[in-house]
This record gives C-alpha cells, structure tokens and sequence, in this order.
C-alpha cells in the first residue's frame, strides 16, 4: 500500500497527504539506514528530531482543513501527534548516548513511520483514506515491548526508555472520548 498524494483529492487533502508522507518516508529512510550504518549515529539523531517539524506540518495542515469545514479530524488527532513527538525525541536521545540500542532506535523508528502513516483527515470513514486505514492495521499488529531494556545506562537513556515504555502503548490505545473509528476499533476489540 502506497502512501503517496492522491492527487484526485482537494487540494489541502493532497497537502496533508504529502506531509505525512514526507514525515513516513524520512523515518522509514531513517530506519533502514541504521540498519545498514550509512550515516553516523549522531546525524541520524538530527535527522530523526528534525522529523518533529515534519509532524508539526501534519498537525497544521489538519487544523486548517478542520477550520476550512474540509476535513474530519478526530479529537485524538492532537493527542496522538504529540505522543509521536515525544517517542521520535525519545529514539533519538537513545541513538545519540547508546549506538549500542541502534537495532532497537531502527525497530522503533520503522514502527514510529506506521503510526504517522496512520494520521488522517477523515475521522469517521475509511474509504476515501486507503493508506492510513493500511498502516492503521498495520500498527494494529504491532506489540513492541520496551520495558525488556536492560544494561548499564546513564539516567538519561533509562528516563527515555521509560517513556518509550510508557507511551508506546498509548498510540495502540483508544483515546477516551475519542468516537473516530480508529479508537472505536480498538475499543471494540479490547472489550471482547
């Protein structure tokens, strides 16, 4: 499933697609790189913390189209683009103490690419949106346990750690009070 512009879309739909796939394309670049050590650790942590301004772009790009009466934004839109925020931050503090974690960062960053993918504009339908409903299963599927980190750390990679433990399940989650289909799916499936 491509994540590319549909360009049969209006315009402000095709710039909110191209954001989002400016942002999975870079993490997934990211991802791969590590895997094969292309770029020093450090210039990947820079690239990796730059992808926050790529998230930023996503979230504006969604607030206008809201304004614009153009767009279906889920009340957990906000909610979840910090939170990816906050693990990309994360990530990228780990890489930059301990390349030690770098096949962790690049599992991490790959999967982080999924839940941007994820991010739409139509809240409660999934038709017109095939990418996101494609990476939103997708990240459906995914359980990454991150508590299983161990080793001799400085404080500052266990206190990243613990974030990345404590908020990656949250982007999984339904966001209470949130009716999108999205957490609607997930709430569904957590009370059966």
């Amino acid at each position: 499933m491509s994540l590319r512009v549909n360009l049969d879309k209006p315009y402000g739909q095709r710039m909110f697609e191209a954001h989002r796939y400016d942002a999975y394309k870079e993490l997934e670049n990211i991802s791969v790189e590590l895997g094969e050590q292309q770029d020093s650790y450090e210039v990947l942590a820079d690239r990796l913390s730059k992808c926050c301004a790529d998230i930023d772009k996503i979230e504006e790009r969604a607030k206008l189209e809201k304004e614009n009466g153009q767009a279906d934004v889920s009340s957990c839109f906000h909610k979840r683009c910090e939170l990816l925020k906050l693990l990309i931050n994360a990530v990228s503090i780990i890489l930059r103490l301990t390349p030690v974690m770098k096949s962790r960062a690049e599992l991490m960053t790959g999967a982080l690419s999924s839940q941007v993918g994820r991010l739409t504009l139509q809240a409660h339908t999934d038709r017109s949106d095939l990418a996101a409903r494609h990476m939103d299963n997708e990240c459906f599927m995914l359980n990454l346990s991150w508590n299983s980190l161990s080793g001799e750390q400085s404080s500052k990679i266990q206190r990243s750690q613990q974030v990345l433990a404590e908020n990656w399940h949250k982007l999984n989650m339904p966001v209470e009070g949130c009716d999108c289909l999205q957490c609607t799916k997930r709430l569904h499936l957590e009370q059966n």
